[in-house]
C-alpha cells in the first residue's frame, strides 16, 4: 500500500479536479479568476500533484525528477483548453433530460 499511495493521490486529484471544474462550469481562465474559492481549490490540487510527483521521484536522482514538477498545472490547462469543445453545461442538461 505504501508504494501505491502516491499514485492514488495523483489519480484522485485528477478525478476530483475534473469533477470540480465541470460541476463549477469553469470553461475558461476568467471563470477561475472570478472567485477566490476556485483558485484555492486549483492551488490545493496543484499541491497534491506536486506531492504525488515528489513522492514518486527517486531520492538518489532527485535533480532528474524535479523538472517533472513543471507538469503540475498540465491537467488544469488541458481542461481549460478543451472545455470549449465539450461544453459541460450542454452535456449536463442533456443528461438530465435522458437523451
Amino acid at each position: 500500500m505504501d508504494y501505491a499511495f502516491p499514485y492514488i493521490i495523483l489519480v484522485l486529484s485528477l478525478v476530483t479536479l475534473a469533477v470540480y471544474m465541470s460541476a463549477s462550469e469553469i470553461e475558461n481562465c476568467y471563470d477561475l479568476l472570478v472567485r477566490k474559492k476556485r483558485l484555492i481549490v486549483l492551488f490545493s490540487h496543484w499541491l497534491l500533484h506536486a506531492y504525488g510527483i515528489i513522492s514518486i521521484s527517486r531520492v538518489d536522482k532527485l535533480e532528474q525528477d524535479l523538472p517533472l514538477l513543471a507538469l503540475v498545472p498540465t491537467p488544469a490547462l488541458f481542461y481549460l483548453f478543451t472545455a470549449k469543445f465539450t461544453e459541460p453545461s450542454r452535456i449536463l442538461s442533456e443528461g438530465a433530460n435522458g437523451h
